[in-house]
């Protein structure tokens, strides 16, 4: 195993695509090019503990990537990996549309939000369940914060959640979870190299122009 990390499930036009961030399939520092992803899948309402293992290559037969990526590769840190294959009618999962994305205006800067991720690997290994971890809005939301295609959150972070969905849970936004981003990174002094708390969050609207570009 080369590092853990969170992924989530995302569906356009009747697809099914795995999210999580392209530092998770390559990485030049410190190196690591995995040739595959393993998940768990959870296979029961009923008992939560029940789950399959999945393993989804990462390249085809002729070494080509079979990822999507942003048109402009190093500009977003998001991959989608169609799950097409490796998915049955019997799994239970949940996945995001553009149909849960904000509207920017509905976002307040402070407001709470919860991150969903399994930090320096760790998780109800009992039943399969991730960990949520809180935090707020540290930056203006639908704002690329200094001009890139991110917002911030101030949130106590490891390693582990990257590729985790940041968002708004029921009962504070509507009937469904709010897709406000996927988290990839944490802010650094540039001075001092000082752990700053603050996550780097990419657009949820990303993923669409990944998918559909």
């Amino acid at each position: 195993m080369l590092g853990q990390g969170t992924g989530f499930f995302y569906e356009c036009e009747k697809v099914r695509y795995l999210i999580t961030n392209k530092h998770m399939v390559e990485r030049e520092d410190p190196p690591r090019y995995p040739n595959a992803l393993k998940i768990k899948i959870h296979t029961s309402l009923d008992v939560v503990k029940e789950v399959r293992d999945v393993e989804i290559p990462l390249y085809d037969e002729d070494g080509d990537s079979l990822w999507l990526e942003y048109p402009q590769p190093g500009d977003v840190d998001i991959i989608a990996l169609d799950m097409t294959e490796y998915l049955k009618d019997s799994d239970v999962i949940f996945r995001w549309t553009k149909n849960e994305f904000p509207t920017p205006n509905h976002v307040i800067l402070g407001s709470m939000v919860s991150i969903i991720g399994y930090p320096l690997g760790f998780y109800d290994t009992f039943h399969n369940l991730p960990i949520v971890r809180s935090g707020t809005i540290a930056s203006t939301y639908g704002v690329g914060f200094n001009g890139g295609f991110f917002f911030l959150v101030d949130s106590t972070l490891h390693q582990g959640i990257s590729g985790s969905p940041v968002i708004i849970p029921r009962g504070y936004d509507g009937e469904y979870d709010t897709l406000l981003g996927v988290i990839s990174a944490r802010e650094h002094d540039p001075n001092t190299g000082i752990n700053l708390e603050l996550g780097v969050v990419w657009y949820p609207d990303l993923i669409e122009k990944i998918i559909n570009q």
